[in-house]
């Protein structure tokens, strides 16, 4: 099974240098930096919303290594035909 996710806006922190170190998960069993490796180690496409940049101040190079920039375009080609997607609000 092939997985995408796109961060935009208030989710972009999750995947900018720095930010998920700080992110604590309380009763998780890993760190959220040790999430973000495993979910990597499967493939999975991360894809950030470039459009809410200037929303919340983000740049893409403060971003985690291997994001790929082009938001609502890109998802909408990803997901055209797919089974399955889910969004978190």
């Amino acid at each position: 099974m092939e997985l995408m996710l796109l961060f935009t806006r208030n989710g972009l922190s999750i995947i900018r240098k720095g930010d998920a170190e700080q992110t604590m998960l309380e009763g998780a069993p890993k760190t959220l930096p040790e999430f973000i490796d495993a979910v990597r180690e499967g493939d999975t496409k991360y894809v950030d919303c470039s459009a809410a940049f200037s929303i919340v101040r983000r740049k893409e190079e403060n971003l985690i290594e291997g994001v790929e920039g082009g938001g609502a375009a890109i998802f909408e080609d990803e997901t055209e035909g797919t089974d399955i997607v889910l969004t978190f609000c």
